[in-house]
């Protein structure tokens, strides 16, 4: 008898989208991040976000998909403009791929 093994990939696949920051020297700012899925938010998903590359916290997403990160830390991090210096990523379930972002 021969077996026959047929895979399915049921993921859906996400966009995560970085809401811009600002933040005065040495405080704090509040992050923010969408979380969608053919044009519609994710909810209850845990996104990470990071602040020059270093981790600084996560949020759950709400029902629209928006995750948020109240009071991170600014400290240690020079007066500046840094393009790209707030990151965020979905590490991805059984039912959605993984997403990653950065402020644009």
């Amino acid at each position: 008898m021969n077996e026959v093994t047929i895979c399915f990939d049921d993921t859906v696949n996400t966009t995560l989208a970085v809401n811009p920051v600002t933040g005065p020297f040495a405080g704090t700012a509040n992050l923010a991040a969408t979380l969608t899925a053919n044009g519609t938010g994710v909810s209850g998903k845990t996104v990470n976000f990071t602040l020059n590359g270093n981790s600084v916290g996560s949020g759950t997403t709400d029902d629209s998909g928006l995750a948020t990160l109240a009071n991170a830390s600014l400290t240690g991090i020079d007066a500046g403009s840094y393009p790209s210096g707030v990151g965020a990523t979905f590490a991805g379930d059984s039912g959605f791929t993984a997403a990653a972002a950065r402020q644009r």
